[in-house]
């Protein structure tokens, strides 16, 4: 025991409680003998405190006395520069090349341990594969005198650990200038993704690793406890679990207790999310002064990893909130919400330190992908001649300036600010539009979030009534559009109006409102709140498309809308039209999709939430025909925007989404894809392997509320994981795999807007060939032929032969939406809306050939899903916006042999009770699924939104 604690006294203070625990884990009572005498006797905590490097009677430590002043071949050792665990690091001269350089030997206790002595060589492997300026160099690993060591660069400089220290020292309880921490931040961030590209996480990543040169360059060093992926160079280490030094059994701990993430300090395998974690928790550290878990013991702070969140509120006040959401996300405890990949977190880094000589050494990913995102916005705008790069000439709001207003962890979305400015409104949980989530209230700007609605249904736009007593809001269940109020003191919601959506108040008893007409043909209308008066502003010509918000001008003259288009989906830029509605207006905005708009209280701008190059974030306009002006840029999201009554800022809600591909088989659910935003994904035939669409950097994804960005096509091998992208830069919207899986028919957007059916090889071997123009919801269905949705003449269903000819007309009458083709090729399930004409919602399964269609579903509000396994075998039905019961639920119902439906009763499945009566039904305990060779088998996704109110002032 003397002996142990003598040694970590030799080391620098922060390396010693990491020392102890890795000395200890192979020998649980020397563990708990050392916890019990750290816990119990303030001498021995007092003796690993002191920053002496001597034992307690002032002889030199063993080790000193053993290798300073020695050779080792052609290095002449000269002092400790300090020891760990994982091995102890002289300053030594290498008098061949006549350079200052690094010895790091093994500590004594392990140089004749075969798994040490291999970790040893396969660190030095590692750093071989590494080159670059933030990483600390190896030159070599030689042996003499019976000894092994690394020959490292020698970094001059201060390690962080002692810099937040000295900081500390000078300013109790305060961090490093947000701008040192970010310039440090983003070297961090460049030195991990270099390792992770070659297949290393580091492990051990804390600020004693981190040293800091006297320009200014962070270099991230001791890779001691790293891990490879790479199987074929270092299957010692890609095959281990996360070990201790002593200890090879699976699912022991090792490394620092306070920077372990919690997958690692579990003792689970674990991936470059727990450097994520690590660089979480540094950025925490030099930001505060203190570490974000902290205990009195090695246990005590694994308990804080585990089960603790970080003190938000120690984040100085003028800390970013893109930094704030940045820390949230690396520190999550779940790994599959956690950010996946600090690829391009440096980039962000710079852009918020306005740094554009390192924004210029960007990675070529990371050019890649802004690249893209331009290409996508010229794309969107229509071309070279009209894109939109436009910055004010004087800046309207900085990010420092930002305050942030609610901090959950979910999202907090549709913010509305009170008549008087002193109390918002919003959603939290899901998206601003529609999906969970239920109304909250906050007083402005530090009360209490206080949550008013507990129902079910769909909710989204909440306004204040007039005199800020009650919030409205709009309410979708079983396909009814009401408007309820609730008091802002709390109480029972009641309903205000039937048939009415996005409602906002023009005066006392004067109200401004979307209406369905028939089916889902919804428009702007205004009325009293009894419905008297009623007279119409805005109604589209379509009858599938909708119009959700309208927002009056201050004049009551004009009226900013928000809609959907006949495909039911935000694609659209705002429209400005007149409040008289004697013309059906014109576009505002940039060139892309209207999320949300607010007027000015002087009426002069119009303030609009669009996404623009696959990105939401607000804009401004001076009425009525100004330029547009992008005013939020970076890689969070805003949407929504509530101007204040005095027009000197706005509230709006700012994060990120993510979606990760899981699969369900026999050995039960996984995340297969977690980085990015992935989506539709799609099973082989064979069960091995899972196509998706995927969105690598987050702030790209663009998917907001019902709105779609374009992604790569790529497939996940199961077995392996690697990952391939078999589409890249095409921009694909929606995608189908042909049966024997040679072909892919997807949906690309052009520059027009339109969208474009195109075929090609999965085996790259030719170009794509475009198939057919305003089209989409593509399918194979028999051998060469492919079945579609067309655009060209509203919603019809329609066929055409893969090389282009036989465009073929498939009469159904009016529909909505084309779902799935059957396994023969010859069915196909159709969504067809309720109308004047056919008053009743159904969802159908057409023949293709002619015949009589099927029902699946109806009588009900909502549509159901439906569709088939790849053999036909199994028909699958699930429900959108189904009641609570059976949400997410979906249910495969055996077919018969010889036929391609099961045997529905008159009517099909009116409710999902109906399905679950019938005969060999299994149930699946999950919603919008593509199913596997049979219901234990299939995969899904789960998304996540991370958003919060903020209040962005405005100059």
């Amino acid at each position: 025991m003397k002996e142990l604690f003598a040694s970590a006294r030799a080391m620098p203070v922060s390396d010693r409680q990491a020392y102890l625990a890795a000395a200890c884990a192979g020998d649980e009572v020397l563990r708990q003998e050392v916890e019990s005498l750290l816990a119990s006797d303030q001498r021995a905590k007092s003796f690993l405190e002191s920053p002496a490097v001597v034992r307690g009677d002032g002889t030199p430590h063993p080790a000193q006395s053993m290798i300073e002043g020695r050779r080792l071949g052609a290095y002449q050792v000269q002092a400790l520069l300090g020891a760990g665990g994982m091995g102890e690091v002289y300053r030594a001269r290498d008098t061949r090349l006549q350079r200052n350089v690094a010895l790091k030997l093994l500590p004594h206790a392990f140089t004749s341990d075969p798994e040490r002595l291999s970790r040893f060589e396969g660190e030095a492997r590692m750093l071989a594969a590494l080159n670059h300026p933030n990483i600390g160099a190896i030159y070599g690993f030689e042996e003499a005198d019976g000894l092994r060591f690394l020959v490292l660069e020698l970094v001059d400089g201060q390690t962080l650990a002692d810099t937040l220290a000295d900081v500390s020292h000078q300013h109790a309880g305060r961090g490093l200038p947000i701008r040192d921490a970010l310039s440090i931040a983003g070297q961090i961030a460049v030195a991990l993704d270099v390792a992770h590209e070659k297949g290393i996480i580091h492990r051990d990543l804390k600020p004693a690793n981190i040293t800091i040169t006297p320009e200014g360059v962070a270099k991230v060093l001791d890779f001691g406890l790293a891990k490879s992926t790479d199987v074929a160079s270092t299957p010692d280490l890609a095959q281990s679990q996360t070990m201790p030094a002593n200890h090879t059994g699976a699912g022991a701990v090792m490394g620092t207790p306070g920077y372990m993430s919690p997958e690692q300090a579990r003792g689970q395998v674990v991936d470059k999310r727990t450097d994520v974690w690590a660089f979480g928790c540094v950025l925490y550290e030099m930001l505060t002064g203190c570490a974000p878990f902290k205990g009195g013991s090695v246990s005590d702070t694994i308990a804080a990893v585990l089960e603790s969140e970080p003190e938000w509120d120690a984040l100085p006040q003028e800390t970013p909130p893109s930094v704030r959401l940045l820390l949230q996300r690396c520190l999550d405890k779940d790994a599959n919400r956690r950010l996946g990949d600090l690829g391009d977190v440096h980039f962000d880094i710079d852009d918020l330190r306005g740094d554009a000589t390192t924004r210029r050494r960007q990675s070529s990913r990371t050019r890649r992908a802004f690249s893209a995102a331009l290409v996508t916005s010229v794309l969107i705008a229509g071309g070279a001649a009209s894109v939109y790069w436009v910055k004010p000439t004087v800046a309207v709001t900085t990010p420092a300036e930002y305050i942030q207003l609610t901090n959950f962890s979910d999202s907090a979305t549709a913010p509305s600010l009170s008549p008087d400015g002193r109390m918002v409104t919003f959603k939290r949980g899901g998206d601003s539009f529609l999906g969970p989530g239920q109304i909250f209230v906050k007083r402005l700007p530090n009360g209490e979030s206080v949550q008013l609605t507990t129902s079910p249904g769909q909710k989204y736009g909440p306004v204040f009534t007039p005199d800020g007593t009650r919030v409205a809001y709009t309410n979708k269940v079983s396909g009814e559009w009401d408007t309820w109020t609730v008091p802002v003191l709390g109480g029972q919601p009641v309903r205000l109006l039937p048939n009415a959506s996005g409602l906002t108040w023009i005066a006392d008893h004067l109200v401004l409102f979307s209406e369905i007409k028939a089916g889902l043909h919804m428009g702007i209308v205004t009325a009293t709140d009894s419905r008297a008066a009623r007279r119409e502003i805005y109604i589209q010509p379509d009858e599938h498309a909708m119009a959700h918000y309208s927002y009056l001008s201050p004049d009551r003259r004009s009226v900013l809308v928000v809609e959907m288009t006949g495909v039911h989906a935000f694609t659209q830029p705002c429209r400005l039209v007149p409040f008289d509605g004697h013309s059906a207006g014109r576009p505002v905005g940039p060139h892309g999709t209207c999320l949300s708009a607010a007027w000015s209280p002087d009426g002069r701008w119009m303030y609009l939430a669009a996404v623009v190059g696959g990105t939401s974030h607000l804009w401004r306009q001076r009425f009525p025909d100004g330029a547009p002006e992008q005013i939020t840029f970076g890689p969070l999201e805003e949407e929504g925007g509530a101007v204040a009554p005095d027009g000197r800022s706005l509230v709006t809600s700012i994060g990120m989404r993510r979606s990760a591909v899981w699969i369900h088989d026999r050995a039960g659910e996984r995340a297969i894809v977690s980085d990015g935003y992935a989506s539709a994904p799609r099973l082989s035939r064979d069960g091995t392997r899972v196509f998706y669409l995927f969105v690598r950097d987050w702030w790209l994804s663009g998917v907001v509320g019902w709105t779609t960005a374009a992604a790569d096509l790529r497939s996940v091998d199961l077995a392996t994981g690697k990952s391939d992208t078999l589409l890249s830069g095409q921009s694909v919207t929606a995608y189908a795999i042909s049966r024997d899986e040679k072909e892919v028919a997807f949906t690309t957007t052009n520059a027009d807007g339109q969208s474009q059916i195109w075929l090609a090889p999965l085996d790259r071997r030719t170009p794509p060939r475009l198939i057919v123009e305003s089209a989409d919801q593509v399918s194979f269905a028999a051998p060469g032929e492919l079945i579609f949705r067309s655009l060209a003449e509203g919603n019809a269903l329609a066929r055409i032969k893969t090389d282009g000819t036989g465009l073929e007309r498939i009469p159904t009458g009016s529909f909505l939406d084309k779902g799935d083709v059957s396994s023969d090729g010859e069915w196909v399930i159709i969504h067809s809306p309720a109308t004047s004409d056919h008053p009743v919602l159904e969802t159908l399964a057409v023949p293709i050939r002619g015949g009589v269609p099927r029902t699946v579903c109806r009588g009900d509000a909502d549509i159901c899903t439906a569709g088939w396994s790849r053999d036909g075998t199994f028909f699958y039905v699930g429900r959108l916006n189904a009641s609570p019961s059976f949400a997410r639920r979906t249910f495969a119902i055996p077919v018969p042999a010889g036929q391609a439906l099961p045997d529905f009763s008159a009517g099909g499945i009116a409710d999902l009770k109906r399905a679950v009566a019938l005969p060999g039904v299994r149930t699946i305990e999950e919603g919008l699924i593509s199913p596997g060779s049979d219901p234990s088998t299939y995969v899904f996704t789960k998304a996540d939104s991370q958003r919060n109110l903020f209040r962005v002032p405005l100059h």
